[in-house]
């Protein structure tokens, strides 16, 4: 799909889709080592698309900052920058290699490449109000202002763009709860909240509902299925996920008396809702959500086969690999997870464990019963003591299987 829009397979680090990006990366980094997991059919499909095994990289980040410039009529790519975030560091790191060069330290940096950028207009040196040290200029008016008023209660009218500055974190601070990408750090968020900023306040300093939002859907979740114990990759409400996984961290850091985001107010409330139950029990919890995960797909398709890459719950296929996995070492007399119970809980539901109960796996028994059958007739036609040739047509492979 990709060679059919972009005519190429030079599929950049940064492209996220369905992970084809870091799949590439992967790929030539195993290629390089010696250790890339394709067959020689693959390796030659990729080859006759034009894959590009080797790449320079300083020419294909210049080949973007130009596509940049071409975009935004210059090359300042800011820190943060979503849709490359690759090309935001490389640019800092020609800034700090820079530096070294004119210090006379060892650079990445050769005089051709620094023309190439000055050829570009690339900008040395940012101005004070960027990156690291416009933030730094923040907190510190942020801190005066705190020393002069007591508070960082700030006026739209008396202080415009501060103001504006904090609704501006305020809205990455929303995006961050909800697991969408944000420009806020967990160390940005600390220092602010440690300033006393509100960061769940609007424009008007109105509480806003993102927090009780959030905790209203895991309360509905708790009374739904008994506990709080949302999976990572929980399909129905990936947001909710993400802010719960969140809310155990902040919990945590509150039980052992550390610094915290939550009030005691918020603290209680999630322990009511048993956010952090014990191991054994989140264990429990996990194995009952995925089995009615399964029972599900039963009902859905009328088999026990969940396929590998099963993508409408990629984190079911990974379990039903994992029960499959342990059986095998169950067979085997190695250790595994799984009980006669739990066995049997599966067996209920036609689990497919893809081998017989000694271990043998299912394709080569019916690769086994292929050949044998094939065999018994060649011995009924050409007697017992003839072996079957190398070219026999009735069944290829017959006599490297014999």
């Amino acid at each position: 799909a990709y060679y059919d829009k972009h005519n190429n397979v030079n599929v950049p680090h940064h492209y996220k889709l369905d992970g084809l990006g870091q799949w590439v990366h992967r790929v030539r980094l195993q290629q390089k080592k010696g250790i890339l997991p394709l067959n020689e059919e693959q390796v030659t499909f990729l080859n006759e698309l034009g894959f590009v095994w080797e790449v320079d990289n300083w020419k294909n980040k210049m080949d973007y900052l130009r596509l940049y410039k071409d975009k935004h009529g210059d090359v300042n790519v800011p820190q943060f920058y979503a849709d490359n975030p690759a090309l935001a560091k490389f640019v800092q790191r020609c800034r700090r290699q820079h530096m070294l060069l004119k210090k006379g330290k060892p650079s990445i940096l050769t005089t051709e490449r620094v023309y190439e950028l000055d050829s570009l207009g690339f900008v040395w040196t940012l101005p004070r109000t960027s990156g690291l040290a416009y933030w730094d200029d923040i907190i510190l008016k942020l801190q005066n202002f705190k020393a002069e008023n007591g508070d960082v209660n700030i006026d739209k009218k008396d202080h415009p763009q501060l103001f504006k500055w904090l609704q501006r974190q305020r809205r990455q601070y929303k995006l961050k709860q909800v697991g969408k990408p944000s420009i806020l750090s967990e160390e940005r968020v600390t220092a602010l909240m440690e300033l006393g900023v509100d960061l769940e306040s609007n424009a008007e300093g109105k509480a806003m509902t993102t927090w009780d939002r959030m905790y209203e859907e895991l309360q509905a979740y708790h009374d739904k299925h008994g506990h709080s114990n949302i999976p990572r990759d929980y399909a129905a409400n990936r947001p909710l996920a993400h802010w719960t996984a969140r809310m155990k961290q902040q919990l945590k850091l509150a039980q052992q008396g550390k610094v915290t985001r939550l009030s005691d107010e918020r603290v209680a409330k999630l322990k009511s809702l048993d956010l952090l139950t014990n191991s054994s029990k989140m264990t429990e919890l996990r194995w009952a959500h995925r089995v009615a995960e399964f029972k599900c797909y039963v009902e859905e398709h009328g088999n026990g086969s969940v396929p590998k890459r099963y993508s409408e719950n990629p984190g079911m296929a990974a379990w039903v690999m994992s029960q499959r996995r342990n059986r095998w070492l169950m067979a085997k007399g190695k250790p595994s997870h799984l009980t006669p119970e739990k066995i049997a809980e599966l067996d209920q539901l036609s689990f497919d464990w893809g081998f017989e109960g000694d271990g043998t796996s299912k394709k080569a028994a019916k690769e086994w019963e292929f050949y044998f059958d094939h065999l018994e007739k060649y011995k009924q036609e050409h007697g017992m003591s003839s072996t079957p040739p190398w070219d026999y047509k009735p069944c290829e492979g017959l006599a490297s299987w014999v």
